[in-house]
């Protein structure tokens, strides 16, 4: 979509994107992306007050790589106590001066219970949840693993489980994404896979994702797997 420099450049500074640009010495032709979703622009070097304000804006950040790279973590949660609902058990947070998005592209999840059938049934269940305002804390802290030892180092997101819950205190929580749910049966399992060939989840400086109880937690209920994601 051919669009003006006023709208591309709102465009790219409100969500965080470096613009793609080719200096044609006449004129400078731009590109944004975000997902499926781009949008050019031409500024002749006749305007010079457009082709001033680009390149004091946008031009000095301009070209970086549409993606720096791909980066994993893991989710190891076992309940060892019944843990209330809404206790947040696992979160992952893009740091405020990241300067980059987190596109989670991959999730592969499986739930499952392995302390005694309960004489009474039940179906245990998490949410996954986005965030913002303020960083989980408490728990065991994890790091980012690069898929690939030729990528940037990654941007260092917060990464943190604790099974009995994460302090949330200031954090503002989104609506639940999906709910993963297995039932309380000895050896019960339930896998969770989403892939996308966009992004699953869009998580810009100060934003979050995490794992919450759905339900008061069983003990012997536990949730393993990975998320993958990439920075740009």
């Amino acid at each position: 979509m051919q669009v003006s420099w006023t709208i591309i450049k709102d465009f790219c500074q409100t969500r965080n994107i470096s613009i793609q640009y080719l200096d044609l010495g006449d004129s400078y032709e731009l590109k944004a992306f975000d997902g499926l979703f781009t949008l050019e622009c031409s500024i002749p070097r006749s305007d010079t007050a457009d082709t001033a304000d680009f390149e004091a804006t946008l031009k000095p950040s301009g070209n970086a790589s549409f993606r720096s790279g791909h980066y994993a973590t893991y989710v190891s949660v076992r309940q060892t106590a019944a843990t209330g609902a809404n206790g947040t058990v696992w979160a992952m947070r893009n740091p405020v001066g990241s300067g980059k998005t987190m596109y989670v592209e991959r999730i592969n999840l499986q739930m499952s219970f392995d302390a005694g059938t309960p004489l009474g049934r039940s179906l245990l269940r998490y949410f996954i949840v986005g965030f913002m305002s303020a960083t989980p804390s408490g728990g065991t802290t994890q790091t980012a693993a690069k898929l690939d030892s030729t990528n940037a180092a990654s941007i260092g997101p917060d990464i943190r489980s604790l099974d009995t819950g994460l302090t949330t205190t200031s954090v503002n929580f989104g609506n639940a994404i999906t709910v993963i749910g297995c039932p309380a049966s000895d050896g019960a399992t339930t896998s969770y896979t989403k892939n996308h060939a966009d992004y699953i989840a869009k998580l810009a400086p100060g934003e979050g994702i995490c794992i919450r109880l759905a339900v008061a937690a069983v003990i012997g209920q536990g949730l393993t797997g990975e998320i993958v994601w990439s920075e740009r």
